[in-house]
Order: C-alpha cells, then structure tokens, then sequence
C-alpha cells in the first residue's frame, strides 16, 4: 500500500463510520445531508487529482466526478427545497454516465463464459426480485427506465467481480475493484426498496445507514484502486509512454 493510499484509506473510513454513528442520533438534521455530499465531493476530487499511470485510473476518475454530480443532485435539493420532479432525472443520468466509465475501465479481456455467468446469476435474481416487488409501486415509465437502469448496475457489477479471473488487473486491485462493485450495487438496490416500497419508506431513517455505509466505503475502495501505482497484472507499458 502506498502513501496515497494509506491518507485515502485513513480519512474516508472513519468518516464513513462517523456517518453510520451520527445517522441514528441525526438522521432529519440537515447537517448529515451536508456532511455526505461533501464526503461524496471530497472523493470525487481526491480521484481527479491523484497522479494516474494508466489510462483505466482515468476512467475511474471520471465516474467519480459524474457519481458526485449525481449524489449532489439526490442530496441537496431537498434541503433548499422540493426540486425532485427535475434533479432525479438529473441525478440518475449523471449516475448512468458514471456507471457507463467503470465499465469501459473494468470491461478488460472480458471472455464471457460459464464462470462469469455464475458471477452474473446472483445479480440477476437480485434485480429479478427487487423489480417484482417494486413493479405494483411505480408508474410503468418510471418502471422502464428503472429497469435500464438496473441493467447497466449489474452490468457493471459483472464486470467488477469477473475481474479477479480475467487476469487483467493485479491480484489486489481486482479484489478491491470486485469489493468496490459490490459495495455500490448492494447500495443502489437499498436506495430503490426504500424509497419506492411502501414498507421500506418506513424504514428510511434505520435503511439510510445500509445505502450510505456501502456507499462511501465501495468508492472509496474504487479511490484505492485509482492510487494504485502497479494496476495491472501483467508487464504492460506505461501509457505516457
């Protein structure tokens, strides 16, 4: 572990436990709100401006930026007022543009296979499950689109976990990017039970905590792997070279 790595590891996890503890005591104060969108920009911003020796730490730096737009656009109109009808949209196209980066830099050698089609049947009865439950709720447009939405996540999840037996990324970088894809899939699949399910909006104060927890520490474990200074497996040459 480099130095980077070890200030990103040292800062965002104990401030991804300060969250979870003061969510209980805090959850309706409008502070908490600010203390996650800034943990949400500061990551985005530590991502951009790591040095990156390879052109996959660029990608990832990219959907750190859009995955901050997004989270700002969920976060912080409800704060200065009711804006949900046009900053959703907003904030779920800016994560779709952030999922669209981490597959272009996890989709390496992929070879699709029965291996990575165990990977993906969790995946799909995750979402399978979650779009039954959810399907009685929600409008059929807003069904649609959260069905492409779901798509691409569990795409990218895919991509995440094959990783580790694709051979492309070092051994612990595909760890951590599996880990990272995880982390933020199990996230988006608990934002949408509870804010679409009439049982799980009871359950938002006490659910927050499982969305932001995975959350925070999935991209900051993404942050890791863009510090990385020995990203891939194999010899490969540096691309600024």
């Amino acid at each position: 572990m480099n130095n980077a790595q070890r200030v990103l590891l040292t800062t965002y996890l104990p401030l991804t436990v300060l969250i979870l503890l003061s969510e209980y005591r805090y959850s309706q104060a409008g502070i908490m709100a600010w203390l996650k969108i800034t943990v949400s920009i500061c990551l985005a911003l530590s991502a951009i401006s790591l040095r990156k020796n390879y052109p996959e730490q660029k990608l990832m730096a990219a959907a750190f930026a859009f995955m901050a737009l997004g989270d700002f656009f969920f976060v912080i109109p409800p704060l200065l007022g009711d804006w949900s009808r046009t900053t959703i949209p907003m904030g779920i196209a800016s994560f779709v543009v952030a999922y669209i980066f981490l597959i272009l830099a996890f989709r390496k050698d992929a070879s699709p296979g029965k291996e990575e089609l165990w990977i993906a049947l969790p995946i799909i009865i995750v979402i399978v499950c979650l779009g039954v439950l959810l399907f009685p709720f929600v409008d059929l447009r807003l069904f649609i689109g959260m069905v492409i939405f779901a798509v691409l996540l569990g795409y990218m999840t895919l991509n995440a976990v094959a990783t580790i037996s694709r051979g492309y990324y070092s051994t612990e970088s595909a760890w951590l990017i599996a880990m990272a894809g995880i982390l933020i899939f199990a996230s988006d699949m608990r934002l949408a039970y509870e804010a679409l399910y009439p049982v799980g909006r009871g359950l938002i104060s006490l659910g927050s905590n499982y969305v932001r927890g995975p959350f925070v520490v999935g991209w900051a474990l993404l942050s890791l792997v863009v510090a990385e200074y020995r990203l891939l497996k194999t010899t490969r040459l540096n691309w600024r070279r």
